[in-house]
């Protein structure tokens, strides 16, 4: 076992309140044995709260098993994951949460360099907590998608950075400036709310986690040959990179990135199937990154399939979702 899995299979195990593990059980009752495991990640499990909207992705065996509605396995197997939300009745009150449905399959492979969306890599590299697994061997499949995600976070980010210094083939940077590169390129792909400084506040919220991991995350590259070596010094990285791969990198992260886009807009589109109340799911969630309130009309409300589009254009047009 490498450091880095070693490290994330640790972080996985820490314990989470009850009140999640509630809300875990639930999400798990709606899909029954095709459940595999539910990961509990974002802004509540890094702000260690239960006030806002609890994040998890669900993993399950396959999509046949996972629904009864044939409809619902073709969205998730043609752009995973799909996407709803619940409430949920616990011993700290009504939580509300919001969870992505995507094999454990599929997990594994977009948490590879080569998939063309963050959307796993970009949030795994992040904390999470494995609240429930099937079994070890899942506990185990999903620790290693995890280290592949966090090594997959960081070579994007070596590729995309601005560095500090650049002397011949070394570059020199902070981890603070390659992971507000990594986050800010992943959730611009995403159509994302998130302003510089909410960015900035996921690194700073851990930020000798974020060192730890991108020595190991590095320590790996440099095995596998995508990077000739590096050294760190407290927040300072110093990496000599192969031209060739990290040129090969940058290109790829371009021709990529309007497809990413268009992958995340059909997303967006697909969870209105899924998503109930998804108007002032958005609307909420923009209020809440941005401080622009935008109020749907009653008629908006009751029928938003119908009448909500404008105001999902607005949305779009003033370059809030980005």
């Amino acid at each position: 076992m490498s450091e880095l899995l070693r490290y994330v299979a640790d972080e996985l195990r820490a314990p989470v309140a009850e009140a999640v593990a509630q809300v875990s059980d639930a999400i798990r009752a709606r899909h029954g044995d095709a459940t595999v495991a539910t990961l509990f990640y974002g802004s509540c499990l890094r702000r260690d709260t239960l006030e806002g909207v609890l994040d998890f992705f669900v993993l399950v065996s396959s999509y046949r098993e996972a629904y009864r509605s044939g409809r619902l396995r073709w969205l998730n197997r043609a752009a995973p994951p799909n996407v709803f939300q619940l409430e949920v009745a616990t011993g700290h009150g009504a939580l509300r949460t919001k969870y992505a449905v995507i094999s454990i399959a599929h997990f594994e492979r977009a948490a590879r360099f080569r998939h063309l969306h963050p959307h796993v890599w970009g949030r795994f590299a992040q904390p999470a907590a494995l609240v429930w697994a099937r079994d070890e061997t899942t506990r185990s499949r999903i620790a290693s998608a995890v280290a592949v995600a966090t090594s997959t976070a960081v070579r994007r980010g070596l590729a995309l950075a601005r560095p500090e210094r650049r002397r011949g083939r070394e570059l020199e940077l902070t981890a603070a400036g390659l992971w507000q590169t990594i986050f800010a390129r992943s959730y611009a792909t995403e159509l994302r709310t998130e302003a510089p400084a909410t960015i900035r506040a996921v690194f700073d919220a851990a930020p000798e986690r974020y060192r730890r991991v991108t020595a190991l995350a590095l320590a790996r590259l440099e095995r596998r040959g995508t990077i000739a070596g590096f050294e760190q010094h407290d927040d300072r990285i110093v990496v000599r990179h192969r031209a060739f791969h990290r040129s090969l990198d940058r290109l790829g992260w371009l021709i990529r990135l309007p497809l990413a886009k268009a992958a995340a807009a059909i997303r967006l589109l697909k969870g209105i199937a899924t998503f109930d109340g998804w108007l002032g799911y958005v609307l909420w969630k923009l209020e809440r990154h941005t401080g622009v309130r935008i109020s749907p009309t009653a008629r908006q409300r009751r029928h938003p399939l119908i009448f909500g589009w404008p105001l999902l254009f607005q949305v779009l047009k003033r370059g809030n979702l980005r």
